[in-house]
């Protein structure tokens, strides 16, 4: 069976702050923004606005090593997955001082370390992708009754073939006027633990400045601090507010729609919304 999402693939990995649910409620107006053009996305995590959009052509950029290994291992057909995945303790914690290990090592791509942290990304608590100071991988185990693990992987490696996935900072990227830009960076909240390298307001200055800098139309999503609000009008963005789900909280009761920003740059996010 293959998990479909709107018009395109279900992302195969957990991510905190995924926007499966904006791809979802905003489909129409997205499709017809990408139409026609590559999307480029600086910070990849699960991939799931190129996924859920089926963008023909893609460039996925990240910071994580591991992440793009996973990426360039299924786009190559050297993904694979355990026949038996036993949900438990002792065998996750064993998958991650594996995975460690390797790190220690300096192996950080390859087929089997493409497999470690998908099985740890998700058997691990929420799917969180959390790292120590030191590099190394310290999520807890997520105690689930069963995963999900039935993805065609021919579909993504299909889709792959006209992607591009890069690893190094976001303004490493190179860019062309006719993409569009999805920028979804960590967000300004006091919680920054995505990679040992934290997201400071410097960087969020920096990323902003950059998105500026882009001839292409251009789209940041992030949480709507007094700062970053600040950050965003004085360089002209069009800014708006929208209701979003937060999925950290261990209990999906405690889990409350909280507003997120959406800055557009050499576009109008709210004339888009008329057209469709």
């Amino acid at each position: 069976m293959v998990r479909h999402f709107t018009s395109g693939l279900t992302p195969f990995l957990k991510w905190a702050g995924g926007k499966r649910w904006f791809v979802h409620r905003y489909s129409d107006v997205l499709s017809h923004l990408i139409a026609g053009r590559r999307v480029v996305e600086p910070f990849a995590g699960a991939g799931a606005f190129s996924l859920a959009l089926s963008s023909k052509k893609a460039l996925l950029n990240d910071v994580n090593p591991h992440l793009i290994n996973v990426y360039q291992q299924i786009q190559t057909g050297n993904f694979y997955l355990p026949e038996h995945i036993p949900i438990e303790r002792g065998y996750y914690e064993g998958l991650r001082q594996e995975f460690n290990d390797g790190i220690a090592q300096g192996v950080l791509s390859g087929p089997r370390p493409a497999q470690l942290f998908w099985l740890l990304n998700r058997l691990g608590f929420n799917g969180l992708c959390r790292f120590n100071k030191k590099g190394f991988f310290n999520t807890p185990f997520g105690r689930y009754h069963k995963i999900y693990r039935d993805f065609d992987w021919n579909s993504y490696q299909q889709l792959f073939q006209e992607w591009d996935f890069t690893l190094g900072s976001f303004d490493s990227v190179a860019t062309a006027p006719q993409d569009f830009i999805f920028c979804d960076p960590p967000y300004d909240v006091a919680w920054q633990g995505y990679y040992h390298n934290s997201f400071s307001f410097e960087q969020q200055e920096a990323l902003a400045h950059w998105v500026a800098s882009q001839q292409a139309p251009a789209l940041i999503m992030n949480h709507p601090t007094e700062r970053i609000l600040a950050l965003y009008q004085s360089l002209n963005f069009e800014i708006a507010l929208i209701p979003a789900p937060r999925t950290l909280a261990a209990q999906a009761g405690s889990r409350k729609k909280r507003l997120e920003v959406i800055a557009t740059h050499n576009f109008s996010w709210k004339e888009s919304l008329k057209k469709v």
